[in-house]
């Protein structure tokens, strides 16, 4: 028979919150810890890389998470000065396979 734990996770961001439920669903107490008391608009975006939407297809939560966000194939970012290309991301979405999200 395994033990179980009363464990603390800091942070209720994506990766605390899966760690949180896969903890939980192994028969562990959890607790998380959050420094905000509700979400609020913080000036930026979440992007869910291909990794991590593996992790919550494992969870179960991938239908439900599609209903909330927009397919990522591709990210580009510029130079606001310059124009010149700082930053290219392009999944292997041509064959549906990897995305963000």
């Amino acid at each position: 028979m395994s033990r179980s734990y009363d464990i603390a996770i800091a942070g209720a961001g994506p990766a605390g919150l899966a760690a949180a439920l896969y903890l939980k669903r192994a028969g562990h107490k959890v607790t998380i810890f959050e420094r905000f008391d509700a979400p609020k608009p913080v000036g930026s975006g979440l992007i869910l890389q291909p990794t991590g939407l593996t992790v919550l297809a494992d969870l179960g939560l991938l239908d439900d998470i599609f209903l909330l966000g927009s397919r990522i194939e591709r990210l580009h970012g510029t130079d606001a000065q310059t124009g010149r290309t700082v930053l290219e991301v392009r999944y292997d979405a041509r064959r549906g396979r990897r995305f963000g999200l």
